[in-house]
């Protein structure tokens, strides 16, 4: 069972870690209020990446977000962690 499903698409420069674009997909969710959310999510678009644990909880409040976007947008503040750790890591 699906209770709450965005798609979320995005794109970032790696150079300054912001983000260049973000759209939100609304799917399979509980309230009629929650698919009202997605297009909030551009409200992020220009911001560091690194950030996004505290912005996306600071841009996007209340009925701005629907608490699953939140969780998910915020998880992209982990990007750049994972962007090192790829960079690094040793060839095949």
């Amino acid at each position: 069972i699906v209770v709450h499903e965005y798609c979320v698409r995005a794109a970032a420069d790696a150079a300054s870690g912001r983000l260049l674009r973000v759209e939100a997909d609304p799917r399979v969710l509980p309230f009629e209020d929650c698919p009202l959310a997605a297009p909030n999510a551009a409200w992020m678009v220009g911001k560091p990446l690194h950030d996004f644990r505290d912005s996306v909880l600071e841009t996007l409040s209340s009925t701005d977000c629907c608490t699953h976007l939140n969780d998910m947008l915020r998880g992209f503040g982990e990007i750049p962690v994972l962007a090192r750790a790829l960079i690094a890591a040793p060839g095949p």
